[in-house]
């Protein structure tokens, strides 16, 4: 099953890294530096307000899909994002997902917006990880950790002053959010054990969830109907990777997904074009001539 060699696979990279850089050495460098981290809101980001919020995924890779994108012009597509979605997430995963925590650290670096450090997190020294790395927030998987696990690592991620997206797929999985803590609940569409994906998964599960934490909506969200669908049930924000980087013109389909119309686009693209004193084209939805962006 191929979670379970993507688990295989991160204990080995742990063993690694732990290694070549132990924990104590780690939470060291931490407290060096801890006067200069900047530390973003995610649960504030995300937290629907007027209407449904976007969280944008750089993913170049997936089990499912193979190869999405080539893994180049991070900058560019952060770029993208910073306008037209409310938070980032990054998939740091190398084998399965072509990840790496050095494309975190440069989207950190090129926007303002919160920063989703996604992967299979299975020990407290990733969390560490994560801070150093410059994440705001982390993921957490319901189906790979125990209620031990998952009630500490929340814990420590909230003493280091990140925010938790706590990934469920089913109502047992919820119970064990709940205990744990969590204040944002990430409801995946996908069944990780068969890869199943089905958008029902969110509206069953969303009638369990007080109205006090943040509900995200994941995987398989492709149509503006897909979206209209959510937001109808009172999701707060959408993570959506594969259908927006597959696509040749980002900010386009972002702009579809939330049914904002092409001559809107147009027109405002015109507005930028006319006002860049050199014409270097557009790429990815934005102009690549600086003054323009």
């Amino acid at each position: 099953m191929i979670l379970e060699e993507i688990l295989f696979k991160k204990k080995e990279q742990l063993r690694e890294a732990k290694r070549k850089r132990p924990l104590k050495l780690l939470i060291s460098e931490i407290n060096d530096k801890k006067d200069r981290f900047v530390i973003r809101d995610f649960s504030s980001g995300i937290k629907r307000e007027n209407g449904i919020k976007f969280i944008g995924e750089i993913k170049f890779a997936s089990p499912s899909k193979g190869v999405i994108r080539k893994a180049q012009d991070i900058s560019l597509i952060a770029g993208v994002y910073e306008k037209n979605v409310d938070a980032i997430s990054v998939i740091t995963e190398e084998d399965f997902f072509k990840g790496s925590l050095s494309y975190l650290e440069a989207v950190k670096k090129r926007v303002t917006k919160p920063v989703l450090r996604k992967d299979f997190i299975i020990d407290e020294y990733q969390i560490y990880e994560s801070l150093l790395s410059g994440a705001d927030a982390i993921l957490l998987i319901a189906s790979i950790l125990d209620k031990i696990q998952s009630r500490d690592y929340v814990s420590l991620a909230k003493e280091l002053g990140l925010s938790v997206l706590f990934e469920v797929h089913d109502a047992s999985e919820l119970e064990k959010a709940f205990s744990a803590g969590a204040d944002i609940v990430g409801i995946n569409n996908r069944d990780l054990k068969t890869m199943k994906i089905d958008l029902r998964t969110t509206l069953s599960l969303k009638p369990l969830i007080p109205s006090n934490k943040i509900v995200v909506s994941e995987s398989g969200i492709k149509t503006r109907d897909d979206v209209k669908r959510l937001e109808d049930a009172g999701i707060d924000a959408l993570l959506i990777g594969t259908v927006f980087m597959e696509s040749e013109d980002i900010e386009k389909k972002i702009n579809e997904l939330k049914g904002i119309k092409e001559e809107g686009l147009l027109q405002q693209k015109g507005r930028y074009q006319k006002n860049c004193n050199r014409d270097r084209g557009w790429s990815m939805g934005f102009c690549c001539y600086n003054p323009c962006s």
